[in-house]
């Protein structure tokens, strides 16, 4: 489908037979979940509909959907990754009562220290590191999914790991490594 033609309602109803199941493969490959995958392509095919007339798409609308629901996923594995710290940081303090207050402020400096390293990363090693280890996808369904070598995503986890473990030390964590 071209985009310079108007967007009608046959041509969208042709779009989401044809795109449909590939996006819903492609996302549930990121997110790992049947349900939250169904809900990320429908808004995206939605938010196509409802600005159809004013929306400028400078490549296929094929390509847009893709790149719109990557976009999404990487939002929501990002969102997954903080939500991970919340959780812990709210077990810790269920039993802050009793351990020792001085860990568990330790715990948080660590954990924030953490969530800072990964997201000072580049943008690619960001993206690599955060499906691999928060979207528990493997190197090559990475390198598949990002359309690069699996050396490639090999040397962006040995270098996030890196930048993250030069962080810690620099914020004084060399006693609480755990990578």
């Amino acid at each position: 489908m071209e985009t310079g033609k108007v967007l009608d309602r046959y041509k969208f109803e042709q779009l989401f037979k044809e795109l449909y199941p590939q996006l819903l493969r492609y996302c549930t490959q990121f997110i790992r979940n049947q349900t939250i995958a169904e809900d990320i392509v429908q808004e995206k095919f939605i938010q196509l509909w409802e600005k159809r007339d004013t929306l400028q798409i400078n490549t296929s609308y094929k390509s847009y959907l893709f790149a719109a629901v990557r976009n999404k996923c990487i939002d929501i594995i990002r969102s997954r990754y903080a939500h991970s710290f919340i959780t812990i940081d709210e077990k810790t303090n269920c039993t802050a009562e009793d351990a020792n207050s001085y860990q568990t402020i330790e715990y948080k400096e660590f954990s924030d220290a953490v969530t800072q390293a990964v997201e000072n990363l580049p943008d690619k090693c960001y993206t690599v590191f955060s499906m691999h280890r928060y979207g528990n996808l493997k190197r090559k369904e990475i390198a598949k999914e990002l359309n690069i070598s699996e050396r490639t995503v090999d040397n962006h986890l040995a270098y996030a790991l890196k930048k993250i473990k030069m962080f810690l030390l620099k914020c004084d964590f060399l006693k609480l490594l755990i990578f």
